[in-house]
């Protein structure tokens, strides 16, 4: 994504955070996500978000809203936030 060229976020993290959406998709929670194509754009946007803040911490520190911006504002901040938690307890926490 141009996103992810533009600040030149490393293919490991990307594939980090499509890993974590398959698994959420595949959840009971991450069904809507199927269907709705802004559902979809948030679990995408929070998976990155996930990734980036896990594994490379020290060169990403950035809140949900900060990311929001740099998204544009295509997903709010809070919204990130919600889905964040919802991804966590639907993936168990098994993020790692």
């Amino acid at each position: 994504s141009k996103m992810v060229d533009y600040f030149d976020i490393s293919p490991c993290i990307v594939n980090v955070a499509a890993y974590y959406q398959d698994r959420f998709l595949g959840t009971d929670m991450g069904k809507a996500a199927q269907t709705n194509r802004a559902i979809y754009r948030i679990v995408s946007v929070t998976s990155l978000y996930i990734a980036i803040k896990l594994r490379v911490p020290q060169r990403w520190n950035i809140t949900a809203h900060a990311f929001s911006q740099l998204c544009q504002g295509s997903v709010k901040g809070d919204d990130i936030n919600d889905m964040e938690m919802n991804m966590l307890f639907a993936l168990g926490w098994n993020v790692n």
